[in-house]
């Protein structure tokens, strides 16, 4: 059942004062906590509402910082997967040179494979252990005679060949037997001459003091520089 304006007016009339005053009270208490609770709840909507604003802000910051690092972890594995490609190609390079050497100085009037094994005799080394020997790309006039690149049966007999090719003399002092290197050890071979020569310069004037100079020594596919005395 629901009171209408004149029966709480009726019921307003017959209650004692002091009731009425307390009713009263009550009631403007009331409204005025109503509205201040109206009022809070509109401070606490606008709160949240900031909160949502600033909360969508830093989601953004954070999906970009994830975007960015997405693509970074993107671009780090394409440069292991081709540092590992690279290495791989490295040492199958390695692999594939390390019975093989290469020979400069021999005219291309002379067969390669023939004189290849001339030197290996002359090294008092056996040359039927020569697999093949071939020039190495294309004749140009007055460019010099091509290199030789020789297959040898086995790494052992490439190492005595390294070992005793000083001792050539004579029709062969000329000639330049070095090993085969895989694209890696050339370039680190022609970072050390690059590293000699700027020493040389750097240092020239104590280097002219002290009569020394720096040299690339030890195997052309493990070089390194070293100082020594200008006359050795």
């Amino acid at each position: 059942m629901t009171l209408t304006d004149k029966d709480i007016e009726k019921v307003r009339r017959a209650l004692n004062p002091d009731l009425i005053e307390v009713y009263n009270t009550i009631t403007k208490e009331l409204r005025e906590f109503t509205t201040n609770i109206a009022g809070k709840f509109d401070e606490i909507k606008s709160k949240i509402n900031d909160i949502e604003i600033g909360l969508g802000e830093e989601i953004n910051i954070i999906k970009e910082e994830s975007k960015l690092m997405q693509e970074r972890v993107k671009k780090l594995e394409e440069r292991k997967n081709d540092t590992e490609k690279k290495l791989l190609r490295e040492l199958d390079e390695r692999q594939n040179a390390r019975d093989k050497i290469v020979i400069s100085g021999i005219t291309e009037e002379k067969d390669g494979k023939e004189a290849a094994q001339n030197i290996i005799e002359k090294l008092g080394l056996d040359p039927n252990g020569i697999l093949w020997a071939r020039r190495m790309g294309r004749e140009q006039r007055g460019s010099g005679p091509r290199k030789i690149m020789v297959k040898l049966e086995t790494e052992d007999l490439k190492q005595k060949v390294m070992r005793k090719k000083k001792t050539l003399k004579d029709e062969w002092k000329n000639v330049y037997i070095d090993e085969a290197l895989s694209k890696g050890q050339k370039e680190k071979l022609n970072q050390a001459y690059a590293e000699v020569r700027s020493k040389n310069e750097a240092e020239e004037e104590k280097l002219g003091k002290e009569q020394k100079i720096w040299i690339v020594a030890g195997p052309r596919s493990n070089p390194y520089p070293k100082k020594i005395n200008r006359k050795e």
